[in-house]
């Protein structure tokens, strides 16, 4: 589904949370990044989430209106806590406190506590390299989500554990931003919600055995997501690893699964800023950083490929698709959104 309309669309999606007890300013800020994750094509940690946020809310999970406060700030590390306030407003503070420090210092590392999940990892690593900086991102989950299976295995003891770089070209940046696992987990519950398949590389059911229908991972009882690399899937358990060391085990957060310690849920991050300026004049790496992806498009395509594909390309066309034509959905989110505007009585002209 097509929609576009996207101011509209923001306007009613913040109206959604504000009718849910949210202050007018965060309910924008929120509404602003879910709509601009979508625009980037990953409508799983975008406008998806929009129900399953009103639904945490009414659990009282997401605490409206808690102040994002920095907690430590000890040189180039600071310590941003959500106070369990939406993930996406402590995630843009611990951004923009990263950016900030990093124009102090060079570089600047920056972790979060009490956050809630903070939707598209890639959102924030992006957000930090508009400002001048190259930026790493890693999040973990507190020992919630472990539905991944280390390499070998078929019970899931890892979490999706996303990783994102970015920095800045003289146009939309080169970025990544992807889960250490075939796939995340927001992303299989979407295509079963909308009722599609999946390749059977992707997961497999409780006894092992390959799924092409999402439901066939979700069970009960649950199946495991592999670790990303199929046969070199031990390169995607060790990423993993070093991500949940870097988000949890470095924010002091917890790794255990199946806690009841209610401060293990939502999600660890770490962002790291670097500053290019202290390094190198901005100017031109954007425009050595933009050579040099031309360069590497130059490279003769396999038989079966049309063009080189860059980190960040896919993404970068579907941002300026959605600018020029309107955000690309799926029918459920689309219905989803239509009917959480019906039931609080929002208009939705969109």
């Amino acid at each position: 589904m097509l929609i576009k309309q996207i101011e509209s669309l923001t306007t009613a999606v913040q109206k959604l949370f504000i009718y849910n007890g949210v202050n007018e300013n965060q309910a924008a800020e929120v509404a602003g990044i879910l709509v601009r994750t979508s625009m980037l094509g990953f409508n799983s940690h975008g406008l998806y989430r929009t129900g399953q946020y009103i639904d945490e809310i009414n659990e009282k999970r997401i605490v409206v209106n808690a102040p994002v406060e920095v907690t430590l700030e000890k040189g180039a590390v600071a310590v941003v806590d959500g106070n369990w306030n939406f993930g996406q407003i402590t995630a843009n503070a611990a951004a923009k406190k990263a950016v900030q420090l990093a124009k102090k210092f060079g570089i600047a590392l920056c972790t979060v506590k009490q956050s809630n999940h903070i939707g598209s990892l890639g959102f924030y690593t992006r957000l930090i390299s508009e400002e001048g900086c190259a930026a790493l991102g890693y999040c973990g989950t507190n020992g919630g989500g472990c539905w991944v299976a280390p390499y070998g295995g078929k019970q899931g003891f890892l979490a999706t554990n996303p990783i994102s770089f970015a920095a800045p070209t003289n146009e939309l940046p080169v970025a990544m931003d992807f889960s250490t696992s075939m796939i995340s987990e927001g992303k299989l519950r979407l295509l079963r919600d909308a009722g599609e398949k999946v390749p059977p590389n992707l997961a497999v059911d409780s006894n092992g055995v390959a799924v092409t229908d999402p439901k066939d991972y979700y069970g009960p009882p649950r199946g495991a997501i592999l670790p990303f690399g199929e046969s070199q899937g031990y390169k995607g358990t060790g990423l993993s690893v070093m991500c949940e060391v870097l988000s949890c085990l470095l924010g002091n957060g917890n790794w255990r699964p199946y806690t009841d310690d209610v401060d293990s849920r939502g999600n660890a991050l770490t962002l790291i800023a670097i500053d290019i300026s202290y390094l190198n004049e901005v100017r031109r790496f954007k425009n050595e950083l933009s050579l040099y992806a031309a360069h590497l498009k130059n490279c003769t395509p396999l038989p079966g490929f049309t063009e080189i594909t860059l980190p960040g390309d896919i993404e970068n066309t579907t941002l300026k698709n959605s600018i020029q034509t309107g955000i690309d959905i799926d029918d459920f989110t689309y219905s989803m959104l239509r009917n959480l505007c019906d039931r609080y009585s929002v208009n939705c002209e969109f």
